[in-house]
């Protein structure tokens, strides 16, 4: 039987802002690492987790890219060919918030594109928004199938924040998901400095009965606190005064 490749992640996530009103903060939280081939089962006789409703802890198929109708992982393989012009072929893992007690909500999700040889094909980086709760793909090319070793850099396109412009370019980095795993990327401003930074370091748990509830016990409403924390640092940034900028539906030209 092939070894279960679906984990958790549990870590911490840090936000930097560099001016020119400084502002940081760390928060701890879990993520799950579902590989999508076996989410089927991947819950089966677990209490509080699903992968169709009816639990505390559940995926909603819903919540991802895609027609609720067509499977994740064949909407992934579609958007990463008509982005790239190549087809991954070999699994699709994703590293996301489920939802808890009813309530979702995930600032990014993570696609990892693999090729039949194991080496990643892509990465697909799912955005969403609050309060707009509209969401945006960035498709990440790596043609060589070395992750570790490549770096990303374009255009904002999608409104995430109130307290950062859309005219700025991302600068990310990611390493292969393993024993840990890591997220870093940069917003860089017109003139080619670094604003903001976002960093997500994890470490990886095997799934079992009592992993699942010693992740449930420490962050049972682990997607509220996200949004709670949102709006928390959010409110924090209005009183230093940052400059905000609404979302460009609602500009004027």
């Amino acid at each position: 039987m092939a070894e279960q490749v679906s984990c958790i992640y549990e870590g911490t996530v840090r936000h930097r802002r560099f001016g020119p009103q400084q502002h940081s903060f760390r928060q701890s939280l879990f993520m799950m690492y579902l590989d999508l081939d076996e989410l089927p089962t991947l819950f089966r006789n677990r209490w509080f987790w699903s992968d169709g409703g009816g639990a505390w802890s559940t995926f909603r198929r819903k919540d991802h890219v895609g027609d609720e109708a067509t499977p994740l992982d064949e909407s992934i393989r579609n958007l990463v060919e008509e982005r790239i012009g190549r087809r991954p072929l070999g699994p699709v893992r994703l590293l996301t918030h489920m939802a808890y007690g009813g309530h979702r909500f995930n600032p990014v999700s993570f696609y990892y594109c693999h090729r039949p040889d194991g080496q990643i094909e892509a990465v697909v980086a799912e955005i969403n928004n609050t309060p707009w709760e509209a969401q945006h793909c960035y498709v990440l090319d790596v043609p060589d199938g070395r992750l570790e070793r490549a770096r990303f850099e374009f255009d904002k396109s999608f409104h995430v924040s109130p307290f950062l412009p859309m005219n700025h370019r991302y600068r990310w980095r990611f390493t292969r998901p393993d024993k840990r795993l890591a997220v870093h990327m940069i917003n860089v401003n017109q003139q080619g400095e670094s604003v903001f930074d976002a960093s997500l370091v994890l470490a990886r748990k095997q799934i079992t009965s009592l992993s699942l509830a010693r992740v449930l016990l420490r962050h049972p409403l682990m997607t509220v606190h996200v949004t709670a924390a949102i709006y928390w640092q959010a409110f924090r940034l209005w009183r230093k005064g940052c400059q905000y900028f609404p979302h460009p539906k609602h500009s004027r030209a």
